[in-house]
Formats: C-alpha cells, sequence, structure tokens
C-alpha cells in the first residue's frame, strides 16, 4: 500500500510544479 501512496504523489508533482516539496513530504511521512 506504501508503493500505491507513492505513486499517487508521484503523479500529482507534474500536475501542481509549484507545491511539489509538499508531495514528497507527505511520502516521507508514509514511509516514515
Amino acid at each position: 500500500m506504501s508503493i500505491g501512496v507513492t505513486n499517487s504523489a508521484r503523479t500529482q508533482s507534474p500536475y501542481i510544479p509549484k507545491p511539489p516539496t509538499v508531495a514528497i513530504s507527505t511520502t516521507m511521512g508514509v514511509q516514515d
């Protein structure tokens, strides 16, 4: 399931090139 969440964040990264750090932060939190 962790991988699925990471994939979602990556897909949103290119969609919103403004808050790319936020997406990464969420992925790190989930992995944590």
